[in-house]
């Protein structure tokens, strides 16, 4: 599959916009126009962008600098966390994460939270 980034900002976090008869390939971060994208190569540019959503956890630089998503890497370890709490303690302790610490509650009555 073709990779597609920005040369400005590096960030492979892209979006389609239509411009009259024209479709454009975007940057999200920076907004800088990347390149018009014909009706064949459309398909596979929607393809990268939904694989891009799913996978994009970093951001590679121009200059080489990796910028890690923050918001995905917590959800990851709140998700494991949760996971292990659930498995190793009773099913009505909750946890608790700030910027400054994590919290475990451990509650003797309760209702048990459905997982998905």
């Amino acid at each position: 599959m073709k990779n597609y980034a920005c040369e400005k900002c590096g960030s492979m976090d892209l979006f389609i916009k239509s411009n009259g008869s024209q479709t454009g390939l975007y940057c999200s971060d920076c907004g800088k126009w990347i390149k018009w994208v014909s009706k064949s190569e459309l398909p596979l540019v929607e393809k990268f962008i939904e694989e891009q959503k799913k996978d994009n956890i970093c951001n590679i630089h121009t200059d080489g600098k990796v910028e890690l998503d923050k918001n995905y890497l917590l959800e990851q370890m709140c998700r494991q966390v949760s996971d292990f709490l659930f498995t190793n303690y009773n099913p009505h302790t909750s946890v608790i994460i700030t910027d400054n610490k994590i919290q475990i509650v451990e509650d003797k009555v309760g209702i048990p939270i459905k997982r998905f």
